[in-house]
């Protein structure tokens, strides 16, 4: 049972619901980041195994990618796993990749990260995220997002 999916690219974004269109909160973008203020993840560190991976993913860590999660078919052709065909890191923007979280650090339980953005002066907002999967998922995975604004309860995107 895996609580999570086996890859996921997340693209977070905050945009002004109604008026001009801007962008005004953003992390994990060949941009980089705007107005990130926080992130939180006891299991960026990583996992006993190197095939385990839960966290945000720059390119100057390339070598830390569980290569499951590589597409190196360019220069292995036995190698049908991965989700983009890389051979260095110039060729990856970061990204918060995931790959099997459930492992004895975790003893099955869910794994969480957390983006803090400041979104001042603004009443209405759009919340965006971008993810790709690929994997052996079972009915039992799941990924969850929510979101909580000035504290208040947390709402589940759907």
């Amino acid at each position: 049972m895996k609580n999570y999916l086996i890859t996921a690219l997340l693209f977070l974004l905050f945009t002004p619901a109604k008026g001009n269109c801007e962008l005004i909160a953003f992390a994990l973008t060949a941009d980089g980041t705007k107005n990130l203020v926080n992130y939180q993840n006891p299991f960026q560190a990583g996992f006993s195994s190197p095939d385990d991976y839960f966290g945000e993913f720059n390119p100057i860590d390339f070598d830390a990618l569980p290569s499951s999660l590589i597409d190196e078919t360019l220069s292995s052709p036995a190698d049908n796993l991965g989700f983009k065909s890389i051979t260095t890191a110039s060729q990856f923007t970061p990204l918060f990749a995931l790959s099997d979280t459930v492992n004895s650090q975790t003893s099955g339980q869910w794994v969480e990260a957390q983006w803090l953005f400041s979104i001042a002066g603004y009443n209405s907002i759009n919340l965006g995220i971008d993810f790709a999967a690929m994997g052996d998922f079972e009915t039992s995975d799941k990924l969850e997002f929510d979101y909580s604004i000035d504290a208040s309860e947390h709402q589940s995107i759907v």
